[in-house]
């Protein structure tokens, strides 16, 4: 008995072809709070539980904000929230908190739904406080 290939994609292609369909910034925006969450999960394995260096989830540049472990797990908390630099918030976001140098977002409208669906958090990702 010959095995029939296996024609639907891999979950890592399957979210790649999903995430194709999200704007260009948002899909920028959930590569850059997958790569915190890479630095918040070797933080973690490394006991590093201080401040963290991460880089803005604004989605429009790549510039590097400190916050502490309880604000950035505080943030994730919420799938909507993104953790930017002051001031670099889009049109689709409203500001939830002002902190020092950086700001708390939430997304609103159809990139809140790209924001769910992505979320490093859930079960089908690798999450980084598991």
């Amino acid at each position: 008995m010959s095995a029939v290939p296996h024609s639907r994609p891999v979950p890592a292609e399957a979210d790649a072809e999903r995430a194709a369909e999200a704007p260009e910034r948002a899909r920028r925006q959930l590569v850059l709070r997958e790569l915190n969450e890479q630095i918040r999960g070797l933080a973690k394995r490394f006991g590093v539980e201080g401040e963290l260096e991460l880089v803005c989830e604004c989605g429009d540049c790549v510039g590097r904000l400190s916050t502490s472990v309880e604000i950035y797990e505080r943030v994730r908390r919420f799938p909507t929230r993104f953790l930017i630099l002051a001031r670099h918030a889009g049109e689709d976001e409203r500001v939830v908190e002002k902190l020092e140098r950086s700001a708390v977002v939430e997304k609103v409208g159809p990139s809140a739904a790209w924001a769910i669906l992505f979320d490093p958090r859930k079960g089908s990702h690798t999450a980084a406080t598991t």
